[in-house]
């Protein structure tokens, strides 16, 4: 890292950190298990930067698990040679940046392992349970954000509003930090409106979330203070709503979808604002030497810098094949992800893919959001049943007139077994730390 570099490394909601502030970790923790868990995202940045190439291993843990959860995911904390959490009962564990400085300064660096090969650990989503602990790389986090240095430009300022644990959030970390560029982290705490506003007051250029928390920073008085130059969509599919939305208000920025996840990691980008990708990256290398097929409409994704295993040792590869769980349509030259497959709900022996029923809500104009899930039901086994936003005018009318008018679409435009049955209005989709609507 270049220490002439000029200009902060890392904003945070309390503190500045210069490119010196951040330490170098060089042979300090060599031949060392760690275990990362800390919610100071100015902590967790300066610990990545110092503990790659210098220790053994890093698992890197929400700090927002409970303790039994944290117990099934990686046992006793005991087994680890260092803990850096600012909760770690363990008398010597690193809990504040201070902490990590002084542990560093205090060791003498050992020149012959620099560059030792770390190995890392990454949580899931953990959308619909407790999250899986995935093994990776350096190479298979970083070799997107490499690809993508020649695009980088001077004047990048990063946020971050995703979990800084999970692997789109340390997606994003590393874009700043491999290209040494600055990095907004607002307190994940803090409500978005005023994350939002902290992005905004502090120049964010470049911007990575996902669909429904687009949806939720357009609703946003706040938003109106962002001057993009990159938006970037990931961790759900983008459809042709939020695309449009996204340049219609924000029309100089350039806009990429991006599929990954933490078991395939980056598989490819478009930016044609159109939903899905083009049939053309089944014929060829889509990004990155990354291979996508389809079979039995389910989307499968071969990349040859992935370890390919659970922490546990389950591999979740077959042939160098990754099942992604996701199904999908070839709609003329598109492919379009549809929505998982463990997702699909079950009406009656019917199948009901929520992502169509969440299009057809999302098109009828009041609905500016929408979360599809089951409902147990006694005699066809589940319902259909949506949580719904309406824009602020609408929801100044009649609930009962409103309910029946979506309703009314519904029936135009979906099979009868495909029409929520019960549906009720929210002011918000709840989303977890990932920014997924939460199941």
């Amino acid at each position: 890292m270049d220490n002439q570099l000029t200009g902060p490394a890392v904003v945070t909601s309390s503190s500045v950190l210069s490119w010196t502030d951040i330490p170098r970790g060089a042979g300090t923790f060599f031949g060392k298990r760690l275990l990362l868990r800390t919610s100071d995202p100015a902590l967790f940045i300066a610990a990545v930067a110092a503990l790659e190439g210098s220790a053994q291993s890093i698992c890197v843990l929400p700090p927002c698990l409970a303790d039994n959860e944290r117990r099934l995911m990686v046992g006793d904390e005991n087994q680890f040679d260092v803990v850096i959490s600012e909760t770690s009962q363990r008398p010597a564990a690193i809990r504040t940046l201070a902490d990590l400085r002084s542990t560093i300064d205090g060791y003498q660096a050992v020149s012959s392992v620099s560059g030792h090969p770390t190995e890392w650990t990454i949580p899931t989503s953990g959308t619909t349970g407790v999250p899986k602990l995935v093994d990776h790389s350096w190479k298979s986090l970083t070799t997107a954000i490499r690809e993508n240095k020649r695009k980088s430009t001077s004047d990048e300022r990063w946020g971050l509003l995703y979990g800084h644990s999970r692997f789109a959030g340390l997606q994003v970390i590393l874009q700043a930090l491999v290209h040494q560029k600055t990095l907004l982290a607002p307190t994940a705490a803090l409500p978005l409106k005023e994350r939002v506003a902290f992005l905004a007051q502090n120049r964010c250029s470049h911007l990575s979330t996902t669909p429904t928390s687009w949806r939720k920073i357009l609703m946003l008085e706040e938003a109106s203070g962002l001057q993009l130059q990159q938006i970037t969509l990931g961790g759900e599919a983008a459809d042709e709503q939020i695309l449009n939305a996204l340049a219609a208000r924000f029309p100089q920025a350039r806009i990429t979808h991006i599929y990954a996840s933490t078991e395939a990691g980056v598989g490819f980008s478009t930016s044609d604002r159109r939903p899905g990708f083009p049939v053309s990256y089944l014929d060829r290398p889509a990004y990155n030497q990354v291979q996508l097929k389809v079979s039995d409409n389910r989307l499968y994704l071969k990349n040859p810098d992935l370890v390919g295993r659970y922490a546990s040792g389950e591999t979740f590869i077959a042939d160098g094949w990754i099942d992604t769980g996701d199904l999908v349509d070839i709609v003329g030259d598109r492919v379009i992800v549809t929505g998982r497959a463990n997702g699909l709900i079950n009406v009656g022996g019917d199948k009901v893919m929520p992502s169509q029923v969440r299009d057809v809500l999302l098109s009828c104009d009041p609905v500016i959001d929408a979360r599809i899930y089951a409902k147990p039901n006694p005699i066809t086994g589940n319902i259909v049943a949506a949580d719904v936003v309406v824009d602020p005018i609408s929801e100044q009318g009649q609930p009962n007139e409103l309910r029946h008018e979506i309703l009314r679409y519904s029936r135009e435009h979906l099979a009868s077994f495909q029409v929520p049955r019960f549906m009720q209005f929210v002011p918000e989709i709840a989303v977890n730390e990932t920014g997924k609507a939460r199941i």
